[in-house]
Formats: structure tokens, C-alpha cells, sequence
């Protein structure tokens, strides 16, 4: 299994650039934002003529997406999205004037070098929650993975926003049919192998690896991690998020 994992990133790897667009937006005037800001960042790629390789990018697949789309944050703070219950009651979030806030675009491209070149680097854009100004700060392309560190070794993992990892990962191969209408359920404390078997999952899905032999290594990639990895320690806060 392991080898096979492995031909797998060196078959994304080899076919896929990643290419991470930093972005600075800002507004002249109070604009309300959706309560899931990646939605203003979204609304920004629909209406601007410099992003429309993006866009042209985004709308190419339906499930899984060649562009993902970040949240906005304010410099060096948490990425802003709305809560509902807890202490403070739920407010309205908004893009103050005179602030400057970040999000990042990433993308999944064959060509990475043409896709940095098409995008225009700033732009003032009317947008359906308001007047939006952005600019490209940098582009990062990612050609190669990482060295893999030398074994065993600490991983940290840091969820930057809220994040939904389902339950259905845990299902076997041989009752994925069976387990297909029963409703999605998701774990507020994601385990290690069912982080790892979504990001495989997400990774098969963008190389067009969908068929039956493939489906099943997440679940099998899912139980080594969950009977190797050992968890030391954890901090999570669940929350309740509104998106709309």
C-alpha cells in the first residue's frame, strides 16, 4: 500500500503544479460580509477581468475544485467567519474602511508559470455585497513535495478555519454501496487516519482516480494511521458556524 501511495504523489506531482495566490483586498466603504467570508473572496474572482483564467479555472470541474478559496482574515488575527452561540451573541461581521485584509487562492494547474503570468496583479471591482479593491502581494508555486523527515518524527496540525471531515471515510469498501444514502454525518474531533484519508481522498479525486480499487486506499490508509500515529496532545474548540 505504501508503494502505491507513494507512485500516487509522484504521479500528482509530476502532472500538477500548486500555485498559491496571496492576496491584500480592501474597501472604501462599510461593506456587511457573508457569514463565511470566503464567499466575498469567491464573488471577487466572478467579477474580475485580471482573475478570469481563475474563474475560467474554478468553473472547469464540479467536484473537486481546481481553485479553493480562503477566508479573509486581518492581517496577523484569525480568518473571520461567523459564530452563532457561545458567550457573545452572533454580529455581523464587515470590511472596514482603512483596514487591509488577506486571503489566499490556491490552485491545482498543469502550467503554473502561464497561470501566474494571466493573473493581474491589482484591481477596484463592484461585487454583489459591495466595491472591493485587491492586490496580488506574491505567488508561490509548489513543484515538487516536501523531503520527507526522517522517522519517527512530531506532526503538528493546525485547522486555520472551521473544518467538516465526514464519517462516512470510516466506512469499508465493501459496504460503500449500502452506506451511500445513509445522511453525512461529521466528527467534531477528527482522529488522524480520518484527516489522512481525506486528503488522499481530495488528492485521488483531482488526478481522476475514481474507480473502485482506488476508492478503497483511503479507508486502508485511514486504520494504519489510526493504529500508528499517537496522538499526544489536542486542543479543540467546536463551533458552530453560520454558512450562507
Amino acid at each position: 500500500m505504501l508503494k502505491n501511495l507513494s507512485r500516487i504523489l509522484e504521479d500528482f506531482y509530476s502532472s500538477t503544479d500548486i500555485v498559491q495566490f496571496r492576496l491584500v483586498l480592501w474597501s472604501d466603504d462599510l461593506v456587511v460580509l457573508p457569514p463565511f467570508t470566503s464567499k466575498l473572496v469567491k464573488s471577487v474572482v466572478e467579477v474580475s477581468p485580471g482573475l478570469s483564467v481563475l474563474r475560467a479555472l474554478y468553473h472547469s470541474s464540479a467536484r473537486p475544485r481546481r481553485v479553493r478559496l480562503s477566508l479573509l482574515s486581518l492581517e496577523g488575527d484569525r480568518m473571520l467567519y461567523r459564530v452563532v452561540g457561545g458567550r457573545e451573541p452572533a454580529v455581523p461581521l464587515h470590511m472596514r474602511p482603512g483596514l487591509f485584509y488577506g486571503a489566499c487562492i490556491s490552485a491545482f494547474a498543469s502550467n503554473a508559470l502561464e497561470l501566474v503570468a494571466s493573473v493581474q496583479g491589482s484591481e477596484l471591482v463592484e461585487t454583489s455585497f459591495g466595491r472591493v479593491g485587491y492586490e496580488l502581494r506574491e505567488a508561490l508555486v509548489y513543484k515538487s513535495p516536501p523531503p520527507p523527515p526522517p522517522w519517527p518524527f512530531d506532526l503538528r496540525l493546525e485547522f486555520l478555519s472551521p473544518t467538516l471531515i465526514s464519517a462516512k471515510l470510516a466506512v469499508p469498501p465493501w459496504l460503500a454501496e449500502r452506506a451511500s444514502g445513509v445522511p453525512s454525518a461529521y466528527r467534531l474531533v477528527p482522529t488522524p487516519g480520518l484527516v489522512g484519508a481525506a486528503c488522499l481522498k481530495g488528492l485521488l479525486e483531482l488526478l481522476g482516480r475514481v474507480g473502485r480499487s482506488d476508492q478503497s486506499l483511503h479507508y486502508y490508509l485511514m486504520r494504519l494511521l489510526d493504529t500508528t500515529v499517537v496522538e499526544l496532545d489536542y486542543n479543540l474548540k467546536p463551533v458552530t458556524v453560520l454558512y450562507d
